[in-house]
């Protein structure tokens, strides 16, 4: 059962986000609003996006410490944790990844740490979708259940992106329109995307689109 093992630790990071509301764009002022729709880290989508996606990925974190806690005495006294060496070393690593998003100070730093919490999540969910054995393992635990409850907090979170998109893109005059067209056809697609997978994964994309994290 030792590969079950492994992956009920990559389950734990289903957890690593969840409900992510994004507020308003707010107007700037008219000195500020130039460098606000250029495609850098001062973009104020950009920063609004940034800035949220970092302070719910933390408050999930404390959830998933406290679900992968429960797991784990679950599976232990039922006695399906094979290597509890392991298991610890494993769960240290996920509770540093959250403490590194944390402590983060620059752009670069938090965007690494979000793509590896995010690019893990996605994994576990395909995992648990796409391994029957570990499905039957774990189904005493109910992690359908959690995982449809993720796709849900994803669904809502993407419905306030886009409100929050939509507001920023009819801000735009027709030159920057013409200047931003790869993020306005990145948002394009990425509205075409259904699965969770697939659009998680496009959403990432979002990032690397804004000249903020590349060698000056």
């Amino acid at each position: 059962m030792k590969k079950c093992s492994i992956n009920i630790l990559s389950l734990i990071l289903i957890l690593a986000i969840q409900n992510i509301f994004s507020s308003p764009v707010q107007d700037g002022g008219s000195s500020t609003l130039a460098i606000n729709q250029q495609l850098n880290e001062h973009n104020k989508l950009f920063e609004l996006t940034l800035n949220q996606f970092v302070q719910f990925t933390l408050d999930v974190g404390e959830q998933c410490k406290n679900f992968s806690s429960k797991l784990f005495k679950e599976l232990e006294a039922d006695g399906k944790i094979v290597d509890k060496e392991f298991s610890k070393e494993e769960y240290n690593k996920f509770v540093q990844s959250f403490e590194n998003l944390k402590n983060a100070k620059s752009n670069e730093d938090k965007l690494t740490y979000l793509n590896k919490i995010t690019l893990e999540t996605i994994t576990s969910s395909k995992n648990l979708e796409e391994d029957k054995l570990l499905a039957d393992f774990l189904k005493k635990y109910e992690p359908k259940e959690f995982l449809e409850k993720v796709y849900g907090l994803f669904s809502d979170y993407f419905k306030g992106f886009t409100a929050d998109f939509n507001d920023y893109a009819n801000e735009l005059n027709e030159k920057q329109k013409q200047e931003q067209q790869q993020l306005l056809d990145w948002f394009e697609e990425f509205s075409k995307k259904q699965s969770f997978a697939e659009k998680t994964q496009k959403f990432l994309d979002f990032f690397a689109l804004f000249d903020c994290c590349h060698e000056r």
